[in-house]
């Protein structure tokens, strides 16, 4: 469940032999996907760009953390990007590391008529696909709050830099400025509308 990282601690002094399975994402497509979905109670932290992206990088630093301090071995870190580029790859990978037998059902899951009790629920009556990934990107100008609070947690490409990079103020050169007569104090309207660099309307 979305909290479980919080409990590895706990689950491995509860379960020592315990296998944990870590699905990681680009934060952003990660991230993204929860901004867009209405959890109902409990993960109200997901409707704040500033809120998630904060959310996130503690997520990201506690399960260093995790790497650190649980024996080795016993976090398998999975990429999501991986999963869904080669699937048959990956989950072979899984089902070594939980010490089972590779069976063709796993490239069948879609097909089990089991419930599923997630957000993710019509996803996981589909088969694998990849147009997920990257995602985020179609609406990047509208996530820069999020990108800028991740972007230590993800590759950043030049589109991403050059996103988060000020907007270069327009510089106003004096011939463009036009000074309605009327709006002037009374000195400035005395002065000759020659002067270079200032025009004045109706001059």
């Amino acid at each position: 469940m979305p909290a479980n990282f919080l409990y590895l601690g706990l689950i491995r002094l509860a379960l020592p032999n315990a296998r944990i399975i870590h699905i990681k994402r680009d934060p952003m497509d990660s991230c993204f996907s929860c901004y867009t979905q209405h959890f109902g109670d409990g993960m109200a932290y997901t409707y704040d760009q500033y809120t998630l992206g904060r959310f996130y990088v503690r997520y990201a630093r506690l399960m260093q953390h995790w790497h650190e301090v649980l024996p080795a071995g016993s976090v398998l870190d999975l990429s999501y990007e991986d999963l869904v580029g080669d699937t048959e790859t990956q989950a072979r990978r899984v089902l070594d590391f939980v010490g089972m037998p590779w069976d063709d059902a796993c490239l069948r899951f879609h097909e089990s008529g089991r419930p599923v009790k997630t957000a993710s629920f019509a996803q996981a009556r589909k088969p694998v696909y990849k147009t997920s990934v990257a995602r985020w990107k179609n609406f990047a100008p509208f996530l820069k709050p999020l990108l800028e609070i991740v972007r230590d947690h993800r590759p950043m490409d030049a589109a991403d830099v050059a996103l988060l990079q000020p907007a270069e103020p327009q510089p106003v050169g004096a011939e463009h400025m036009t000074l309605p007569r009327a709006s002037l104090p009374l000195e400035a309207a005395n002065v000759k509308s020659n002067s270079p660099g200032l025009r004045f309307a109706n001059a």
